[in-house]
């Protein structure tokens, strides 16, 4: 059998950022999970809501796939990483290539870690907080 990262089975192990808090790598276990409150998790619950609609962007469906890699917002926010970064482009269709980016590029060991932490933390947990505050608290969403 192929290494580990070539793998495209639904089995995942989330590789474990010990440079993050605790929360933030729950958070990433539930988001490739489909286990967040999405608009369509919840109406899969049978919960009703006025609209499944990604609150971000008002393009699609609110699914944690679209929510963290195709959404107008977290497109933006992972070029700006990817710049901030200095690394090549994020090109994600899933929230696993997110949670493996690190694996696939070539950077050194601590230079990969920092890119996960980040990923994990600044873009992940902030596109969500991004998206709870404006679904929660009407605040607007700010793209920088």
């Amino acid at each position: 059998m192929g290494p580990k990262h070539l793998s495209h089975s639904r089995e995942f192990c989330l590789d474990w950022n010990k440079w993050v808090p605790t929360k933030v790598n729950i958070f990433a276990w539930g988001a490739e999970m489909e286990r967040l409150p999405t608009s369509m998790a919840l109406s899969k619950r049978n919960i009703q809501l006025p609209s499944l609609e990604c609150n971000l962007c008002n393009a699609e469906d609110e699914t944690m796939e679209h929510l963290l890699t195709t959404c107008y917002v977290a497109t933006r926010i992972w070029q700006w990483v990817a710049a901030w970064c200095n690394i090549p482009y994020i090109m994600a269709f899933l929230t696993r290539d997110l949670m493996e980016y690190h694996m696939y590029t070539n950077l050194s060991k601590d230079k990969s870690k920092v890119v996960h932490a980040v990923l994990l933390t600044a873009s992940l947990l902030g596109i969500w907080r991004a998206r709870n505050n404006l679904v929660f608290s009407a605040k607007p969403l700010r793209m920088e």
